[in-house]
Protein backbone atom coordinates (compact mmCIF):
# COMPACT_ATOMS: atom_id res chain seq x y z
CA UNK A 1 0.00 0.00 0.00
CA UNK A 2 1.40 3.66 -0.72
CA UNK A 3 2.55 5.31 2.45
CA UNK A 4 -0.15 8.05 1.32
CA UNK A 5 -3.05 5.29 1.67
CA UNK A 6 -2.03 3.87 5.04
CA UNK A 7 -4.39 6.25 7.09
CA UNK A 8 -7.25 6.17 4.71
CA UNK A 9 -10.37 3.98 5.34
CA UNK A 10 -11.03 1.54 2.89
CA UNK A 11 -13.65 1.93 1.01
CA UNK A 12 -16.21 -0.97 1.16
CA UNK A 13 -20.20 -1.52 1.90
CA UNK A 14 -20.99 -0.75 5.22
CA UNK A 15 -24.53 -1.07 6.41
CA UNK A 16 -25.87 2.78 7.86
CA UNK A 17 -26.65 3.55 11.32
CA UNK A 18 -30.23 4.32 9.43
CA UNK A 19 -30.47 0.66 8.65
CA UNK A 20 -29.11 -0.96 11.38
CA UNK A 21 -32.03 0.49 13.58
CA UNK A 22 -34.20 -0.18 10.78
CA UNK A 23 -33.33 -3.94 11.15
CA UNK A 24 -33.49 -4.33 15.26
CA UNK A 25 -37.25 -2.40 15.04
CA UNK A 26 -37.87 -4.87 12.28
CA UNK A 27 -36.53 -8.04 14.57
CA UNK A 28 -38.55 -6.83 17.50
CA UNK A 29 -41.44 -6.66 14.97
CA UNK A 30 -40.98 -10.13 13.47
CA UNK A 31 -41.12 -11.28 17.02
CA UNK A 32 -44.88 -10.57 16.95
CA UNK A 33 -45.30 -12.71 13.26
CA UNK A 34 -42.98 -15.70 14.33
CA UNK A 35 -45.97 -16.14 16.91
CA UNK A 36 -48.18 -17.32 14.02
CA UNK A 37 -45.59 -20.14 13.11
CA UNK A 38 -45.82 -21.18 16.91
CA UNK A 39 -49.60 -21.49 16.72
CA UNK A 40 -48.98 -23.25 13.59
CA UNK A 41 -46.12 -25.80 15.24
CA UNK A 42 -48.60 -25.95 18.71
CA UNK A 43 -51.60 -26.94 17.47
CA UNK A 44 -49.57 -29.79 15.03
CA UNK A 45 -48.66 -31.13 19.03
CA UNK A 46 -52.33 -30.46 20.17
CA UNK A 47 -53.80 -32.61 16.94
CA UNK A 48 -50.90 -35.29 17.78
CA UNK A 49 -52.28 -35.24 21.29
CA UNK A 50 -55.64 -35.55 20.67
CA UNK A 51 -54.69 -38.74 18.23
CA UNK A 52 -52.92 -40.19 20.57
CA UNK A 53 -55.55 -40.10 23.34
CA UNK A 54 -57.92 -41.40 20.43
CA UNK A 55 -55.73 -43.88 19.86
CA UNK A 56 -55.64 -45.33 23.89
CA UNK A 57 -59.46 -45.50 24.10
CA UNK A 58 -59.92 -46.90 20.78
CA UNK A 59 -57.67 -49.89 21.94
CA UNK A 60 -59.52 -50.08 25.20
CA UNK A 61 -62.73 -49.88 23.44
CA UNK A 62 -61.81 -52.30 20.97
CA UNK A 63 -60.54 -55.09 23.67
CA UNK A 64 -63.78 -54.43 25.78
CA UNK A 65 -65.78 -55.40 22.26
CA UNK A 66 -63.63 -58.28 21.72
CA UNK A 67 -64.40 -59.44 25.43
CA UNK A 68 -68.43 -58.81 24.85
CA UNK A 69 -68.41 -60.50 21.86
CA UNK A 70 -66.85 -63.48 22.98
CA UNK A 71 -68.59 -63.76 25.82
CA UNK A 72 -71.90 -63.86 23.52
CA UNK A 73 -70.34 -66.13 21.06
CA UNK A 74 -72.83 -68.14 18.94
CA UNK A 75 -70.11 -69.97 17.29
CA UNK A 76 -70.48 -68.46 13.81
CA UNK A 77 -68.23 -67.35 11.82
CA UNK A 78 -67.57 -63.56 11.22
CA UNK A 79 -65.47 -60.93 9.28
CA UNK A 80 -62.40 -61.49 7.78
CA UNK A 81 -59.21 -63.28 9.02
CA UNK A 82 -57.11 -60.79 10.73
CA UNK A 83 -53.95 -59.96 8.87
CA UNK A 84 -50.33 -60.92 10.21
CA UNK A 85 -48.58 -59.11 12.50
CA UNK A 86 -51.98 -57.19 13.53
CA UNK A 87 -51.96 -58.27 17.43
CA UNK A 88 -48.32 -58.46 18.81
CA UNK A 89 -46.82 -61.76 19.31
CA UNK A 90 -45.18 -64.18 21.94
CA UNK A 91 -41.77 -62.60 20.98
CA UNK A 92 -43.05 -58.78 20.50
CA UNK A 93 -44.91 -58.08 23.59
CA UNK A 94 -45.27 -54.20 23.07
CA UNK A 95 -46.22 -52.66 19.45
CA UNK A 96 -47.16 -48.78 20.29
CA UNK A 97 -48.78 -47.29 17.72
CA UNK A 98 -46.87 -43.59 16.92
CA UNK A 99 -49.37 -40.10 16.40
CA UNK A 100 -48.42 -38.94 12.56
CA UNK A 101 -50.91 -36.59 12.04
CA UNK A 102 -49.79 -33.48 10.76
CA UNK A 103 -51.82 -30.14 9.28
CA UNK A 104 -49.07 -30.56 6.51
CA UNK A 105 -50.63 -33.44 4.88
CA UNK A 106 -53.32 -33.52 2.39
CA UNK A 107 -56.59 -33.01 4.77
CA UNK A 108 -59.96 -34.81 2.98
CA UNK A 109 -63.46 -33.33 3.22
CA UNK A 110 -65.74 -33.83 6.05
CA UNK A 111 -67.24 -37.52 6.50
CA UNK A 112 -69.93 -38.37 4.52
CA UNK A 113 -73.37 -38.71 6.01
CA UNK A 114 -74.23 -42.15 6.92
CA UNK A 115 -76.96 -44.54 4.98
CA UNK A 116 -79.55 -46.86 6.03
CA UNK A 117 -78.06 -50.11 6.75
CA UNK A 118 -79.12 -53.04 3.90
CA UNK A 119 -80.31 -55.40 6.88
CA UNK A 120 -80.41 -55.39 10.39
CA UNK A 121 -77.26 -56.72 12.57
CA UNK A 122 -76.80 -60.09 13.95
CA UNK A 123 -78.28 -60.66 17.37
CA UNK A 124 -74.92 -60.73 18.97
CA UNK A 125 -74.14 -57.33 17.35
CA UNK A 126 -77.06 -55.83 19.08
CA UNK A 127 -76.45 -57.63 22.58
CA UNK A 128 -72.61 -56.24 22.59
CA UNK A 129 -73.74 -52.56 21.45
CA UNK A 130 -76.22 -52.51 24.31
CA UNK A 131 -73.89 -53.72 26.80
CA UNK A 132 -70.90 -50.98 25.79
CA UNK A 133 -73.21 -47.99 24.80
CA UNK A 134 -73.76 -46.73 28.40
CA UNK A 135 -69.70 -47.04 28.80
CA UNK A 136 -69.08 -44.38 25.78
CA UNK A 137 -71.93 -42.47 26.20
CA UNK A 138 -70.56 -41.70 29.84
CA UNK A 139 -67.06 -41.03 28.42
CA UNK A 140 -68.02 -38.94 26.02
CA UNK A 141 -69.30 -36.43 29.10
CA UNK A 142 -65.95 -35.91 30.33
CA UNK A 143 -63.79 -36.85 26.83
CA UNK A 144 -65.56 -35.02 24.22
CA UNK A 145 -65.10 -37.70 22.10
CA UNK A 146 -67.58 -39.47 19.52
CA UNK A 147 -67.85 -42.95 19.53
CA UNK A 148 -69.05 -45.34 16.73
CA UNK A 149 -69.45 -49.32 17.46
CA UNK A 150 -69.45 -50.85 14.10
CA UNK A 151 -70.50 -54.76 13.23
CA UNK A 152 -69.00 -56.83 10.53
CA UNK A 153 -70.87 -55.09 7.54
CA UNK A 154 -70.21 -51.34 8.52
CA UNK A 155 -73.50 -51.07 10.82
CA UNK A 156 -73.38 -48.63 14.07
CA UNK A 157 -74.37 -51.13 16.69
CA UNK A 158 -73.66 -48.75 19.77
CA UNK A 159 -71.81 -45.38 20.42
CA UNK A 160 -72.98 -41.92 20.78
CA UNK A 161 -75.18 -41.62 17.85
CA UNK A 162 -75.73 -42.71 14.60
CA UNK A 163 -77.11 -46.29 16.00
CA UNK A 164 -78.66 -48.64 13.24
CA UNK A 165 -77.02 -46.34 10.01
CA UNK A 166 -74.40 -47.68 7.86
CA UNK A 167 -70.75 -46.35 7.70
CA UNK A 168 -69.23 -49.30 5.40
CA UNK A 169 -68.91 -46.62 2.70
CA UNK A 170 -66.55 -44.61 4.80
CA UNK A 171 -63.12 -44.92 3.62
CA UNK A 172 -61.35 -45.48 7.37
CA UNK A 173 -64.23 -47.99 8.00
CA UNK A 174 -63.82 -49.96 5.45
CA UNK A 175 -60.09 -50.27 6.03
CA UNK A 176 -60.76 -51.42 9.80
CA UNK A 177 -63.12 -53.93 8.61
CA UNK A 178 -60.33 -55.43 6.33
CA UNK A 179 -57.85 -55.53 9.49
CA UNK A 180 -56.38 -52.02 9.23
CA UNK A 181 -55.75 -49.29 11.81
CA UNK A 182 -56.58 -45.71 10.22
CA UNK A 183 -55.90 -42.33 11.16
CA UNK A 184 -56.72 -39.34 9.54
CA UNK A 185 -57.64 -35.45 9.21
CA UNK A 186 -60.77 -34.29 7.98
CA UNK A 187 -62.47 -31.56 7.33
CA UNK A 188 -65.20 -30.05 9.67
CA UNK A 189 -68.50 -28.31 9.28
CA UNK A 190 -68.86 -25.27 11.73
CA UNK A 191 -71.99 -24.93 12.93
CA UNK A 192 -71.77 -21.09 12.96
CA UNK A 193 -69.46 -18.74 11.13
CA UNK A 194 -65.88 -18.79 12.63
CA UNK A 195 -64.48 -15.69 13.72
CA UNK A 196 -61.50 -14.16 11.57
CA UNK A 197 -58.79 -14.48 14.35
CA UNK A 198 -59.37 -19.21 13.39
CA UNK A 199 -57.63 -17.89 9.65
CA UNK A 200 -54.07 -17.90 11.10
CA UNK A 201 -54.62 -21.30 11.87
CA UNK A 202 -56.00 -24.59 10.19
CA UNK A 203 -56.44 -26.47 13.14
CA UNK A 204 -59.95 -24.89 13.88
CA UNK A 205 -61.44 -26.36 11.17
CA UNK A 206 -60.54 -30.12 11.27
CA UNK A 207 -61.40 -33.08 13.24
CA UNK A 208 -59.18 -36.38 14.49
CA UNK A 209 -60.72 -39.68 13.31
CA UNK A 210 -59.63 -42.83 14.73
CA UNK A 211 -60.98 -46.27 13.11
CA UNK A 212 -59.52 -49.32 14.64
CA UNK A 213 -60.81 -53.04 14.07
CA UNK A 214 -62.13 -55.29 17.01
CA UNK A 215 -60.18 -58.86 16.75
CA UNK A 216 -61.66 -61.96 17.94
CA UNK A 217 -60.70 -65.70 17.44
CA UNK A 218 -58.06 -63.84 14.96
CA UNK A 219 -60.95 -62.72 12.65
CA UNK A 220 -61.53 -58.89 12.40
CA UNK A 221 -65.76 -58.88 13.92
CA UNK A 222 -65.99 -55.24 13.75
CA UNK A 223 -64.48 -52.02 14.40
CA UNK A 224 -64.53 -48.85 17.09
CA UNK A 225 -64.68 -45.40 15.06
CA UNK A 226 -64.07 -42.49 17.38
CA UNK A 227 -63.65 -38.64 16.26
CA UNK A 228 -62.78 -35.51 18.34
CA UNK A 229 -62.16 -31.94 17.71
CA UNK A 230 -58.33 -31.48 18.86
CA UNK A 231 -57.60 -28.62 21.47
CA UNK A 232 -56.34 -25.28 19.83
CA UNK A 233 -54.81 -22.23 20.95
CA UNK A 234 -56.98 -20.07 18.65
CA UNK A 235 -59.75 -20.61 20.72
CA UNK A 236 -58.22 -19.29 23.54
CA UNK A 237 -56.38 -16.41 21.04
CA UNK A 238 -60.30 -15.72 19.84
CA UNK A 239 -61.42 -15.72 23.51
CA UNK A 240 -58.66 -13.30 24.84
CA UNK A 241 -58.65 -11.22 21.79
CA UNK A 242 -58.95 -7.56 23.63
CA UNK A 243 -55.92 -8.29 25.76
CA UNK A 244 -53.93 -9.39 22.45
CA UNK A 245 -54.72 -6.32 20.85
CA UNK A 246 -54.22 -4.30 23.78
CA UNK A 247 -50.61 -6.40 23.69
CA UNK A 248 -49.77 -5.28 20.05
CA UNK A 249 -50.54 -1.81 20.71
CA UNK A 250 -48.26 -2.27 23.32
CA UNK A 251 -45.34 -3.60 21.31
CA UNK A 252 -46.07 -1.24 18.63
CA UNK A 253 -46.21 1.74 21.07
CA UNK A 254 -43.16 0.15 22.32
CA UNK A 255 -41.23 -0.15 19.05
CA UNK A 256 -41.71 3.15 18.00
CA UNK A 257 -40.76 3.94 21.23
CA UNK A 258 -37.47 2.43 20.47
CA UNK A 259 -36.76 4.14 17.15
CA UNK A 260 -37.68 7.29 18.54
CA UNK A 261 -34.86 7.09 21.35
CA UNK A 262 -32.37 5.60 18.77
CA UNK A 263 -33.33 8.71 16.30
CA UNK A 264 -33.19 11.14 19.16
CA UNK A 265 -29.96 10.46 21.38
CA UNK A 266 -28.15 8.34 18.90
CA UNK A 267 -28.65 8.79 14.92
CA UNK A 268 -29.74 12.48 15.40
CA UNK A 269 -26.35 13.85 17.45
CA UNK A 270 -23.95 11.52 14.93
CA UNK A 271 -25.49 12.72 12.02
CA UNK A 272 -25.47 16.47 12.96
CA UNK A 273 -21.86 15.82 14.11
CA UNK A 274 -21.11 14.58 10.53
CA UNK A 275 -22.57 17.70 9.20
CA UNK A 276 -20.39 19.93 11.49
CA UNK A 277 -17.28 17.81 10.32
CA UNK A 278 -18.04 18.10 6.09
CA UNK A 279 -18.82 22.04 7.07
CA UNK A 280 -15.65 22.36 9.23
CA UNK A 281 -13.43 20.85 6.25
CA UNK A 282 -15.04 23.25 4.05
CA UNK A 283 -14.49 25.96 6.07
CA UNK A 284 -17.61 27.06 7.23
CA UNK A 285 -16.98 29.34 10.77
CA UNK A 286 -20.35 28.59 11.70
CA UNK A 287 -19.85 24.72 11.98
CA UNK A 288 -17.75 25.59 14.82
CA UNK A 289 -20.45 26.35 17.00
CA UNK A 290 -21.74 23.48 19.42
CA UNK A 291 -25.33 21.01 18.55
CA UNK A 292 -28.43 22.37 19.70
CA UNK A 293 -28.90 17.94 21.14
CA UNK A 294 -26.29 15.77 21.66
CA UNK A 295 -28.63 13.30 23.39
CA UNK A 296 -26.34 11.48 25.63
CA UNK A 297 -23.22 12.21 27.80
CA UNK A 298 -21.05 10.52 25.72
CA UNK A 299 -22.26 11.79 22.43
CA UNK A 300 -21.88 15.54 24.42
CA UNK A 301 -18.29 14.63 25.39
CA UNK A 302 -17.79 13.21 22.14
CA UNK A 303 -19.45 16.25 20.18
CA UNK A 304 -17.02 18.37 22.61
CA UNK A 305 -14.06 17.11 22.13
CA UNK A 306 -14.72 16.97 18.24
CA UNK A 307 -15.22 20.70 18.25
CA UNK A 308 -12.15 21.70 20.49
CA UNK A 309 -9.93 19.52 17.99
CA UNK A 310 -11.75 21.42 15.21
CA UNK A 311 -10.78 24.98 17.04
CA UNK A 312 -7.57 24.15 17.43
CA UNK A 313 -6.89 22.86 14.19
CA UNK A 314 -8.35 26.50 13.08
CA UNK A 315 -6.76 28.70 15.41
CA UNK A 316 -3.19 27.03 14.48
CA UNK A 317 -3.88 27.80 11.12
CA UNK A 318 -4.42 31.20 11.42
CA UNK A 319 -1.64 31.45 13.93
CA UNK A 320 0.39 29.51 11.21
CA UNK A 321 -0.39 32.36 8.52
CA UNK A 322 -0.37 34.85 11.60
CA UNK A 323 2.76 33.62 12.81
CA UNK A 324 4.54 33.39 9.18
CA UNK A 325 3.79 36.65 8.54
CA UNK A 326 5.18 38.43 11.68
CA UNK A 327 8.20 36.20 11.25
CA UNK A 328 8.47 37.59 7.79
CA UNK A 329 8.20 41.06 9.22
CA UNK A 330 10.24 41.13 11.68
CA UNK A 331 13.03 39.01 9.83
CA UNK A 332 12.71 41.53 6.21
CA UNK A 333 13.98 44.58 8.39
CA UNK A 334 17.21 43.42 10.20
CA UNK A 335 18.14 41.69 6.36
CA UNK A 336 17.33 44.42 4.46
CA UNK A 337 19.74 46.43 6.77
CA UNK A 338 22.58 43.84 6.92
CA UNK A 339 22.82 43.71 3.12
CA UNK A 340 22.48 47.42 2.26
CA UNK A 341 25.19 47.99 4.64
CA UNK A 342 27.14 45.21 3.24
CA UNK A 343 26.33 46.00 -0.61
CA UNK A 344 27.85 49.80 0.44
CA UNK A 345 31.03 48.25 2.11
CA UNK A 346 31.70 46.00 -0.92
CA UNK A 347 31.29 48.96 -3.10
CA UNK A 348 33.05 51.64 -1.56
CA UNK A 349 34.52 50.30 1.04
CA UNK A 350 38.12 51.28 0.25
CA UNK A 351 36.88 54.87 -0.33
CA UNK A 352 34.69 54.97 2.95
CA UNK A 353 35.73 56.98 5.83
CA UNK A 354 36.82 55.26 8.77
CA UNK A 355 33.92 56.28 11.29
CA UNK A 356 30.85 55.22 8.36
CA UNK A 357 32.43 52.22 7.97
CA UNK A 358 32.51 51.48 11.85
CA UNK A 359 29.21 52.56 12.12
CA UNK A 360 28.24 49.88 9.43
CA UNK A 361 29.84 47.17 10.88
CA UNK A 362 28.04 47.98 13.95
CA UNK A 363 24.37 48.14 12.39
CA UNK A 364 25.63 44.54 10.77
CA UNK A 365 26.13 43.01 13.83
CA UNK A 366 23.62 45.08 15.75
CA UNK A 367 20.99 43.69 12.92
CA UNK A 368 22.75 40.09 13.28
CA UNK A 369 22.29 40.10 17.01
CA UNK A 370 18.36 40.69 16.55
CA UNK A 371 17.98 37.85 14.36
CA UNK A 372 19.55 35.85 16.20
CA UNK A 373 17.55 36.67 19.44
CA UNK A 374 14.30 36.54 17.06
CA UNK A 375 15.85 32.72 16.24
CA UNK A 376 16.18 31.78 19.57
CA UNK A 377 12.64 32.90 20.31
CA UNK A 378 11.00 31.26 18.10
CA UNK A 379 12.54 27.69 18.98
CA UNK A 380 11.10 28.62 22.50
CA UNK A 381 8.24 29.25 20.84
CA UNK A 382 7.99 26.02 19.22
CA UNK A 383 9.10 23.99 22.33
CA UNK A 384 6.40 25.35 24.22
CA UNK A 385 3.85 24.65 21.80
CA UNK A 386 5.15 20.48 22.30
CA UNK A 387 4.06 18.43 25.17
CA UNK A 388 6.68 18.84 27.47
CA UNK A 389 5.55 20.17 30.82
CA UNK A 390 4.18 17.40 32.26
CA UNK A 391 4.82 17.28 35.78
CA UNK A 392 4.69 18.86 39.42
CA UNK A 393 7.52 21.28 40.87
CA UNK A 394 7.36 24.23 43.55
CA UNK A 395 8.40 27.30 44.15
CA UNK A 396 11.10 26.41 46.89
CA UNK A 397 12.29 23.84 43.97
CA UNK A 398 13.25 27.05 42.07
CA UNK A 399 13.89 29.83 44.16
CA UNK A 400 17.48 29.83 44.42
CA UNK A 401 18.18 29.66 41.25
CA UNK A 402 15.83 32.57 39.86
CA UNK A 403 17.67 34.92 42.60
CA UNK A 404 20.65 34.21 41.01
CA UNK A 405 19.91 34.57 37.87
CA UNK A 406 17.64 38.40 38.58
CA UNK A 407 19.73 39.70 41.29
CA UNK A 408 18.76 43.20 40.71
CA UNK A 409 15.18 42.08 41.73
CA UNK A 410 13.87 41.08 45.33
CA UNK A 411 11.94 38.00 44.92
CA UNK A 412 9.65 37.04 47.50
CA UNK A 413 8.05 33.90 47.45
CA UNK A 414 4.42 32.98 49.16
CA UNK A 415 3.82 29.56 49.16
CA UNK A 416 6.78 27.81 48.53
CA UNK A 417 5.43 24.45 49.05
CA UNK A 418 2.44 24.09 46.76
CA UNK A 419 2.48 21.83 44.37
CA UNK A 420 2.10 23.10 40.59
CA UNK A 421 1.33 21.02 38.00
CA UNK A 422 4.25 21.60 35.75
CA UNK A 423 7.38 20.53 35.12
CA UNK A 424 10.40 22.00 37.09
CA UNK A 425 12.33 23.08 33.27
CA UNK A 426 8.92 24.39 32.21
CA UNK A 427 7.74 26.29 34.91
CA UNK A 428 11.13 27.40 35.05
CA UNK A 429 10.95 28.62 31.61
CA UNK A 430 7.61 30.42 32.06
CA UNK A 431 9.03 32.16 35.59
CA UNK A 432 12.19 33.75 33.67
CA UNK A 433 9.89 35.41 30.98
CA UNK A 434 7.93 36.89 33.61
CA UNK A 435 10.99 38.18 35.39
CA UNK A 436 12.69 39.16 32.43
CA UNK A 437 9.63 41.33 31.40
CA UNK A 438 9.07 42.61 34.80
CA UNK A 439 13.03 43.71 34.79
CA UNK A 440 12.61 45.32 32.02
CA UNK A 441 9.68 47.99 32.19
CA UNK A 442 11.61 48.78 35.45
CA UNK A 443 10.84 46.60 38.43
CA UNK A 444 12.55 46.54 41.45
CA UNK A 445 10.30 43.78 43.45
CA UNK A 446 8.45 40.91 42.50
CA UNK A 447 5.68 38.70 44.85
CA UNK A 448 5.32 34.72 43.54
CA UNK A 449 1.95 33.84 45.07
CA UNK A 450 1.37 30.06 45.11
CA UNK A 451 -2.62 28.66 46.26
CA UNK A 452 -4.14 25.27 45.72
CA UNK A 453 -7.65 25.29 45.63
CA UNK A 454 -10.47 22.02 44.74
CA UNK A 455 -10.98 23.56 41.26
CA UNK A 456 -7.16 24.95 40.09
CA UNK A 457 -3.79 25.90 41.50
CA UNK A 458 -3.02 29.47 40.78
CA UNK A 459 0.24 31.39 40.71
CA UNK A 460 0.58 34.86 40.70
CA UNK A 461 3.35 37.09 39.53
CA UNK A 462 3.28 40.63 40.50
CA UNK A 463 5.80 43.23 40.28
CA UNK A 464 6.18 46.95 40.93
CA UNK A 465 7.57 48.25 37.52
CA UNK A 466 5.77 50.82 34.81
CA UNK A 467 2.69 48.47 34.44
CA UNK A 468 0.97 48.04 30.83
CA UNK A 469 -1.70 50.83 29.86
CA UNK A 470 -4.74 50.42 28.68
CA UNK A 471 -4.70 50.23 25.11
CA UNK A 472 -1.88 47.79 25.41
CA UNK A 473 -3.48 44.85 28.03
CA UNK A 474 -5.06 42.93 24.93
CA UNK A 475 -1.87 43.10 22.71
CA UNK A 476 0.66 41.59 25.59
CA UNK A 477 -0.30 38.23 25.17
CA UNK A 478 -0.02 38.26 20.94
CA UNK A 479 3.40 36.74 19.28
CA UNK A 480 5.59 39.97 18.46
CA UNK A 481 3.72 42.68 19.81
CA UNK A 482 6.53 45.24 22.50
CA UNK A 483 6.75 48.58 23.08
CA UNK A 484 10.66 47.88 23.29
CA UNK A 485 11.16 47.30 19.77
CA UNK A 486 13.90 50.19 19.42
CA UNK A 487 16.18 48.29 22.62
CA UNK A 488 16.01 45.08 21.06
CA UNK A 489 12.94 43.49 22.40
CA UNK A 490 11.48 40.80 20.10
CA UNK A 491 7.58 40.81 21.81
CA UNK A 492 7.58 36.91 22.06
CA UNK A 493 8.78 36.40 25.86
CA UNK A 494 4.64 36.22 26.65
CA UNK A 495 3.69 34.96 23.78
CA UNK A 496 5.75 31.54 24.58
CA UNK A 497 4.15 31.79 28.14
CA UNK A 498 0.76 31.13 26.66
CA UNK A 499 1.64 28.81 24.59
CA UNK A 500 3.51 27.33 27.24
CA UNK A 501 0.36 27.34 29.69
CA UNK A 502 -1.87 26.25 26.65
CA UNK A 503 0.12 23.10 25.95
CA UNK A 504 -0.22 22.14 29.55
CA UNK A 505 -4.22 23.02 29.97
CA UNK A 506 -4.00 25.93 31.79
CA UNK A 507 -4.25 29.72 30.60
CA UNK A 508 -2.78 33.39 31.53
CA UNK A 509 -4.37 36.38 32.63
CA UNK A 510 -3.85 40.02 33.08
CA UNK A 511 -4.99 40.49 36.49
CA UNK A 512 -5.97 44.48 37.03
CA UNK A 513 -3.41 46.10 39.26
CA UNK A 514 -3.27 49.92 40.66
CA UNK A 515 0.75 49.92 40.47
CA UNK A 516 2.92 47.34 38.41
CA UNK A 517 1.65 44.39 36.41
CA UNK A 518 0.42 41.50 37.98
CA UNK A 519 -0.16 38.05 36.46
CA UNK A 520 -1.96 34.74 36.84
CA UNK A 521 -1.39 31.40 35.53
CA UNK A 522 -4.42 29.26 36.33
CA UNK A 523 -3.94 25.28 36.18
CA UNK A 524 -7.09 23.66 35.46
CA UNK A 525 -7.76 20.78 38.49
CA UNK A 526 -7.64 17.48 36.06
Amino acid sequence: MPRGDVNRVIRKWRPSLGLLIATVLGLVLSLALGVVFLFQFYTNQLIQQTEESLLAQATLLSESYAEAYGALDDGVARGVPAPAGLLPGPGTPYRPIEPRLSLADRIPPPRSDPVPASEPPAPIYEAAGERLSPVTERSQVRSLAGYRLIDDRGTVIGGTGEVGLSLAHVPEVAAALEGRIVTLLRHRELDEPAPPVYSISRGTRVRVFVAMPVIADQRVVGAVYLSRTPSNIVRYVHAQRGNLILAGLVMLVCTGLIGFLFWRFVSRPIYGLIRRVDGIAEGEPESLTPLDHYGTSEMAKLGQNLLSMARTVNDRQQAVQTFTAHVTHELKSPLTSVAGAAELMLEKGDQMPEGDRIRFLRNISRDSARMTRLLDRLRDLAAARLPGTAGTSSLGQLRGALAERFAELELTVDGPGTPIPMAPDGLEVVLTHLLENAAAHGAGSVLMRADATEDAVTLDVIDDGQGISPANRAKVLEPFFTTRRDEGGTGMGLSIVHSMMTARGGRIELLETKQGTAFRLIFEAA
